[in-house]
C-alpha cells in the first residue's frame, strides 16, 4: 500500500491552525464591556495562535529548497494570484455579502477610490475592507522575497547542533524579552517587517523541530503536549488578567508573536507528530489530507462566510442556542461549546465554497491539461 503524498501528521496540524484562525476571527473576543473577562481570555488563548502554527509549518518546507526561481514562481501561482482574485472579488462584492447592499453600488471605479487602492498597496496593506487577514500573504510574499538569505542562514544552522541550540536559545529569550517589554522591544504586527521578523524566527524554529520530528514521534507526548498547550495559556491568561487589573492597556502577550504563543505553537505540531506516525492511505489519514488540502482556500474566504453568517443572523441563532441563561453570564463550557458550534459551522461552508471552486478551476483548466498531456505524449514517441 503506497503512503500518502501528504504527511497526515503535518496535515491534522494544518486543519488544527486553520480551525484555530476562523475561531479568532469569529469567537467571542476576550473583553465584556471593555473589561477582559477572565473565561473568555482563557478561550482567546486557545485562538490565539493559529498564524504561530501556520509559519511553524511553512518552516518545515520552506527551505528544502534555495532555488530562488522557482520560489517565487511558486509564491505568484500559489500566493499572490489567488490573493488578487479575492481581493477583486470583496473589492465589487464584498459591502453585498457583508451589509446587503445592492451590487451595483459596489462597483466604485471613481479616481478617488482607485487613489485610496494605490495608496494601501504602495504601503504594502490589503486595500479591501473584508481582506484584512491576507497580511499574512503580504508578509510571507516579504520573506518569499528575501528566502535566498534566510535559507543560507537555516543550512548554516543545519550543519551544527550547537549552532541550532544557541539560536533556539537566543531567538527565544529574544521573545521573552520582548514579552516583557510588552511588545515595545520588537514592536512585532502584522504588518511589514513587524510580522517578517517574528514569522522568520518562527519559520526557522519550524525547520530545526521537523529535522528532529522522529524524536517527537512517540505516544508520551500526546499528553505532554496537551497539558503544555492548556498549561501555558492558563499562564498566559494569569499575566493578562494580572497586566488588566494594574490598568496597563496592552494585550501583546495574547499574540502568536509572544514567548508563549512559539512554545503553544510547537505543543500542537508536537500533538500532530505523536498522534500520527503513519503515512498509510487508510481512512483517517485520507480524510484529515482532504480536508487539510482546502485549508488555504478556506482560509481566503472564511471572513466573507463570517459577514454573510453575521448579516443573515445564524451568529445570532447560534448565541442564543448555546449561550441564553437563565440568569448571568453563560458558563466557560458554554462558551467553549459556542465558539466550537461558530468554528465548524463556517469552517464547513467555507470548505463546500471551497470545493466548488476547485471543480470550477479543474472544469476551466481541463482543456489546457490536455493539450499539455498531448504535447508531452508527442515529445516521448519523438
Amino acid at each position: 500500500m503506497k503512503a500518502l503524498k501528504r504527511n497526515p501528521s503535518v496535515e491534522l496540524t494544518r486543519l488544527i491552525a486553520c480551525l484555530i484562525v476562523i475561531g479568532v476571527h469569529c469567537g467571542l473576543g476576550s473583553q465584556i464591556n471593555g473589561h477582559y473577562d477572565l473565561s473568555r481570555t482563557y478561550i482567546a488563548t486557545f485562538l490565539a495562535d493559529g498564524t504561530g502554527i501556520f509559519w511553524l509549518i511553512g518552516g518545515f518546507f520552506f527551505f528544502s529548497s534555495n532555488n530562488y526561481g522557482k520560489k517565487m514562481k511558486s509564491t505568484f501561482t500559489r500566493i499572490i494570484i489567488p490573493m488578487l482574485l479575492l481581493s477583486v472579488f470583496a473589492y465589487f462584492f464584498g459591502d453585498a455579502i457583508t451589509n446587503g447592499t445592492p451590487v451595483s453600488q459596489g462597483f466604485d471605479v471613481s479616481v478617488q477610490s482607485l487613489k485610496s487602492v494605490l495608496k494601501s498597496l504602495s504601503r504594502w496593506r490589503n486595500p479591501v475592507d473584508e481582506c484584512g487577514h491576507l497580511w499574512y500573504l503580504y508578509v510571507y510574499i516579504l520573506l518569499a522575497f528575501v528566502s535566498p538569505m534566510l535559507c543560507t542562514f537555516s543550512e548554516y544552522l543545519s550543519k551544527s547542533k550547537k549552532r541550532e541550540r544557541l539560536f533556539l536559545l537566543l531567538s527565544f529569550l529574544f521573545l521573552v524579552w520582548n514579552d516583557y517589554a510588552m511588545n515595545e522591544l520588537g514592536e512585532f504586527s502584522h504588518h511589514m517587517f513587524g510580522g517578517a521578523v517574528p514569522g522568520a524566527i518562527i519559520m526557522l524554529w519550524g525547520s530545526i523541530i521537523y529535522r528532529h520530528r522522529e524524536f517527537f514521534a512517540k505516544r508520551i507526548f500526546i499528553p505532554i503536549s496537551l497539558v503544555s498547550f492548556a498549561g501555558l495559556n492558563l499562564l498566559r491568561t494569569y499575566i493578562q488578567m494580572a497586566r488588566a487589573d494594574a490598568g496597563i492597556d496592552n494585550n501583546a502577550i495574547l499574540y502568536w508573536y509572544s514567548s508563549i504563543g512559539l512554545l503553544c505553537s510547537i505543543s500542537l505540531a508536537v500533538f500532530g507528530f505523536s498522534l500520527i506516525k503513519s503515512t498509510k492511505p487508510n481512512l483517517l489519514n485520507r480524510l484529515i489530507c482532504f480536508l487539510a488540502s482546502y485549508t488555504f482556500p478556506v482560509y481566503l474566504i472564511h471572513i466573507l462566510v463570517r459577514n454573510y453568517y453575521r448579516r443573515i443572523g445564524v451568529m445570532d441563532y447560534l448565541s442564543k442556542l448555546f449561550l441564553t441563561t437563565s440568569g448571568g453570564q453563560a458558563s466557560i463550557w458554554q462558551e467553549f461549546v459556542y465558539t466550537g458550534a461558530v468554528i465548524v459551522s463556517v469552517f464547513a461552508a467555507a470548505l463546500v465554497i471551497s470545493i466548488v471552486l476547485r471543480f470550477i478551476k479543474k472544469l476551466l483548466l481541463f482543456p489546457f491539461s490536455k493539450g499539455k498531456k498531448k504535447n508531452a505524449a508527442s515529445e516521448i514517441k519523438a
